[in-house]
């Protein structure tokens, strides 16, 4: 019983409490608000983050990396590595295929034969602006609008997955009213990031109406969210007092986050840095429970050393994502690209993305007993 005792109050975590804090929200909060106080929403802030090595008077001078490339190398060790875990734990067995066969099979050969005609039709990014109307652009229009709500989406209802999933280690269950209060205000992030990429994006040339109306709406988007945050907040309220249970500070930080990821898209909208800061913090909460999942089987089903082997399967996907990401476009160049394979690179990129998307939501469930049994592995007695 002492054992039983001790597991349930110190273990009770994926990773432990601080490394879990940080990776599934609170850096990201941090970095945020700090860059709300100290730096002006306007792009002058990047200016000294010119070049990494500039020349002066003949002699090398060591400057301030380059921001792009902190990004760019950023988005290849948190970014890239998180879609290519997915693969890893959709394709990691038969019997895992066969359990989810449409996200396996159906879904990406859907998404090969949906690119192929796009490829076929000659429809291409700069063709759909130029008010291109073929059945391959509307498909393409399609795909790209797709990908953009889909992610809003994929960020607000993974943050949801990570709420549930701590609450469940603190044995805390929703009702449906508490369920409904924090999780209303997600769907309304998800709708605010829809309003938000049609306000802004080039491609909805053809539907300029409603790329009108969303521009409008926008001014108001804090006014529209802010009612759902306060409700959020008064369900997690209402969960304590009706449980007498402290909420986990953990459970709390993933629905902060996504608040915080919004905010600052409206802050720095001007400055496109401020959308990549957002995909890595959505990546290093996804690796945070993927790598957990690694651990847990490499430790129970081969006998390995699970923190060792997730260490060699994290650069195992840095390397997978590297070629899968990155050589393509590296290849195209030495080659000069010609607008069909930019076009297609472009596509492999949004069909990832949308099956990713795709796949996150069918796997990670924590009302399945699987997931659990895989994700929380690491806190069953010994």
């Amino acid at each position: 019983m002492a054992i039983k005792s001790k597991v349930s109050t110190t273990q009770r975590h994926l990773w432990n409490p601080i490394v879990d804090f940080l990776g599934l929200g609170g850096l990201s909060v941090f970095v945020i608000i700090g860059a709300v106080l100290v730096f002006p929403p306007t792009s002058e802030w990047f200016e000294p983050f010119s070049n990494s090595i500039t020349t002066q008077q003949g002699t090398s001078v060591l400057r301030p990396v380059n921001m792009l490339t902190a990004f760019m190398l950023l988005t290849i060790i948190i970014n890239h590595p998180h879609f290519m875990a997915s693969y890893r734990l959709l394709y990691r067995s038969r019997k895992q295929i066969q359990t989810y066969r449409w996200s396996a099979i159906g879904v990406p050969v859907v998404l090969a034969l949906m690119s192929l005609v796009v490829l076929i039709s000659g429809a291409t990014d700069q063709t759909l602006l130029n008010g291109d109307i073929t059945v391959g652009s509307g498909l393409l229009e399609a795909m790209n609008i797709a990908v953009m709500v889909y992610l809003g989406w994929h960020y607000n209802m993974q943050a949801w997955g990570i709420i549930c999933t701590y609450l469940f280690l603190g044995e805390i269950r929703l009702d449906p009213k508490e369920k409904w209060m924090i999780k209303s205000g997600l769907f309304v992030l998800v709708g605010m990031h829809a309003l938000l990429w049609i306000a802004s994006s080039p491609m909805m040339v053809t539907y300029q109406s409603i790329a009108v109306a969303c521009v409008a709406i926008t001014p108001f988007v804090p006014f529209i969210v802010f009612p759902f945050f306060i409700a959020g907040g008064l369900g997690f309220y209402r969960l304590a007092k009706r449980t007498g249970r402290r909420i986990p500070l953990n459970a709390l930080v993933p629905w902060l986050a996504v608040y915080v990821w919004y905010y600052g898209v409206l802050k720095y909208h001007d400055i496109v840095g401020i959308t990549i800061v957002v995909q890595l913090a959505h990546a290093l909460q996804y690796l945070v429970v993927t790598t957990r999942v690694e651990a847990n089987a490499a430790e129970k089903k081969h006998g390995l050393n699970g923190i060792v082997f997730t260490i060699m399967m994290y650069f195992m996907l840095v390397a997978l994502g590297y070629v899968v990401f990155e050589l393509p476009g590296i290849v195209g160049m030495q080659a000069k690209m010609t607008t069909v394979y930019k076009s297609g690179l472009t596509l492999l990129v949004v069909s990832i993305n949308l099956h990713h998307f795709f796949v996150d939501g069918a796997i990670w469930k924590i009302s399945n007993p699987e997931v659990r049994k895989d994700l929380f592995a690491h806190l069953e007695t010994k």
